[in-house]
């Protein structure tokens, strides 16, 4: 009994743990319950959180996208505004550019006439009143011709389009040729030039010499007009360049560039005037500032164009002055050195006793001009053409350019050949050679530039030293003349000293010939060869046409050139009734052998002289050019046919 009361005891105590545990553990759950609850709600309300936030990140990021999108096309846009308005910018500044140049050209037609007519008058004798007009009219359309210069460079410097072209420059003929011009102002102020240059410079530099001698003109005419003294200095040397320092990329397409070294060139011209205040110096260099006001002949471009050429080529232009002591201006630019050895130095630079080449440690002296062209001069020089024969054809469309060029040739003592464009530059070259074509540009039916490239074209004999005449300011042209095939250029105004340096360079030419080809009109390739109309004449003729052509043709070329001489000899007794005649004589004989375009010609022709009217003299020359034309085809028909046997029948 006692053993089942304490396996009942035992049992109870086990069964009470048991309920306590339970109740634990139950309890221990349901706090565990409760957390994981708490943790689950929590994170429901984190999610729910991020969400929120998600949504609002996106939004944000979405609207972020949107202004991204929107800033993206507004700059695209502008962008694409911009290139338009680069564009255009452009354009209209090529557009200002090219009219400002094609609108210098045409002033520059009438203005050559002006001043070389004027010139011309100048030289002959004319009382003191008709003296000083005249002298008025062209120093005025000369200060006319330097406005219309110096608004063109401004204007292309502006554009970014100034032009360089550097090539070998001696130093002191750019001096001397700059000092020519400014030398008549010069002498009636009584003014003296003083020229200083170290040892060791050197004769020549690699550089754009036209640009120097603009620079150079600029600062000598400025000198010359305010100096109040006696002397007007000018100084030269050449400095090592910044170890850093960058070429223009023309000189590096120079030729003349390869081993050469970088220096700055640095030229000062001094006068002795009233001098410039330090207040003015920036002002001097705005675009039309004057600081004495405006004056006659001055635009005010003039040392801002000097500046801006000075810093294109890697330099400046800088001014030294007080009131009442004189201005000095120095120019600066780089250039190229080349390296020679003693003798070629010595070949370069020959010394003569009392010149002023490079001898001493520095030398200044009086600078002679000899450039200067003057009444005396002028007077030496007309007998040029007996010293340097050339035969000369001058081509221009303009007739009082015309005048000019033959006026001013004859005072060299040269009478020359006119024509009026491309087409009778060739005629005339079919009809005889000659040394010197002076080729104006601009010219209808055919210009200056295509004829040059058909002149080029010849097959053989010898070429004439063509040289381009145009009052174009555009370096571009003057590039297209000499890729073209011209060999020399005159700008209009035709200065003299200009003139006869061409014609001196195509006498050398001439001479270098040592021996000259014979030159004869086959020679040059035909520039509108004639084709014979032979199917009307097989059709009639059939297989005998070739025996026939065999006889007749010759017998046509024999006659020819008395027929041309007839026709010629009754235009030049104005025998209207001689030249019909002759014409329908012609018209038959070019009929017979297929000479079609000749043949209608002369019907023409022939019609207007039963009138009693002779054609002019042109149509006539281009009658006559048709004849040779036809003669040449007429050879060559010949060439071609089979030979013919002695009765008559083809082989």
């Amino acid at each position: 009994m006692n053993d089942r009361i304490n396996d009942v005891a035992t049992w109870e105590r086990r069964f009470q743990r048991e309920r306590a545990a339970r109740r634990e553990a139950e309890e221990i759950l349901e706090r565990k319950s409760v957390e994981l609850y708490q943790t689950n709600q929590w994170l429901q309300a984190a999610r729910e959180d991020l969400e929120i936030k998600v949504m609002e990140r996106t939004e944000a990021l979405e609207q972020a996208v949107s202004t991204l999108r929107k800033e993206i096309e507004r700059r695209r846009s502008a962008e694409q505004e911009l290139r338009v308005a680069r564009d255009s910018a452009i354009e209209l500044s090529d557009l200002k550019s090219d009219f400002l140049a094609r609108m210098s050209h045409e002033m520059r037609t009438p203005l050559n006439a002006i001043i070389g007519m004027t010139g011309l008058m100048l030289d002959s004798e004319l009382d003191i009143t008709s003296r000083e007009r005249l002298g008025t009219v062209r120093s005025s359309s000369r200060m006319l011709l330097r406005l219309i210069n110096d608004i063109l460079d401004l204007t292309k410097i502006d554009a970014g389009k100034l032009d360089l072209d550097f090539g070998e420059v001696h130093l002191e003929n750019t001096i001397e040729q700059c000092l020519s011009l400014v030398m008549i102002e010069a002498e009636e102020q009584g003014l003296d030039f003083e020229l200083s240059k170290p040892v060791g410079l050197p004769a020549q530099v690699i550089a754009d010499g036209g640009r120097l001698q603009q620079l150079l003109l600029n600062l000598l005419t400025n000198a010359v007009k305010y100096s109040g003294g006696t002397k007007v200095r000018i100084g030269m040397k050449v400095e090592p360049a910044p170890d850093d320092v960058r070429m223009p990329a023309a000189y590096a397409d120079c030729a003349l560039s390869k081993g050469a070294d970088i220096g700055r060139l640095v030229i000062t011209v001094a006068d002795d005037g009233k001098g410039i205040a330090k207040g003015d110096f920036d002002s001097l260099f705005d675009p039309f500032s004057q600081l004495d006001g405006p004056s006659v002949g001055s635009s005010g471009l003039g040392l801002t164009i000097c500046q801006k050429i000075c810093q294109a080529m890697g330099g400046d232009v800088s001014v030294d002055s007080e009131p009442g002591k004189g201005a000095e201006f120095h120019v600066s630019m780089l250039c190229g050195i080349r390296s020679v050895s003693g003798q070629e130095a010595r070949k370069e630079t020959p010394v003569k006793e009392g010149s002023t080449m490079l001898s001493s440690t520095v030398e200044t002296g009086a600078w002679l001009l000899s450039g200067h062209m003057d009444a005396d001069a002028l007077a030496e020089r007309s007998t040029m053409a007996e010293r340097m024969p050339l035969s000369i054809l001058l081509a221009d469309d303009y007739e009082v350019n015309r005048m000019v060029q033959h006026a001013q040739l004859e005072q060299l003592g040269y009478r020359a050949d006119a024509v009026a464009n491309g087409e009778e530059v060739l005629r005339a070259l079919h009809a005889r050679a000659y040394d010197v074509v002076l080729m104006d540009i601009r010219m209808p039916v055919m210009d200056g530039v295509e004829a040059t490239r058909r002149i080029r074209g010849r097959v053989d004999g010898p070429q004439p030293y063509i040289v381009a005449m145009t009052a174009s300011a555009l370096a571009e042209d003057r590039r297209a003349f000499t890729k073209s095939g011209m060999d020399g250029y005159l700008p209009k105004p035709v200065e003299m000293p200009a003139l006869i340096e061409v014609l001196e360079a195509a006498h050398g030419q001439r001479q270098a010939r040592s021996t000259p080809t014979p030159f004869s009109q086959d020679d040059m390739i035909e520039m509108s060869p004639v084709e014979l109309d032979l199917d009307g004449l097989r059709s009639r003729l059939g297989p005998a046409l070739d025996a026939v052509l065999q006889k007749v043709i010759p017998v046509f070329l024999r006659e020819l050139p008395g027929r041309r001489s007839g026709i010629a000899a009754a235009v030049a007794a104005e025998d209207a009734a001689q030249f019909a005649q002759l014409c329908h004589g012609l018209k038959g004989a070019s009929r017979s052998i297929g000479a079609v375009d000749l043949a209608g010609q002369c019907d023409e022709f022939e019609r207007l002289g039963r009138d009693g009217v002779i054609p002019a003299r042109s149509d006539v020359d281009a009658l006559l050019d048709l004849a040779e034309r036809t003669r040449k085809a007429l050879e060559r028909q010949l060439q071609v046919l089979r030979p013919v046997s002695t009765t008559g029948t083809l082989n």
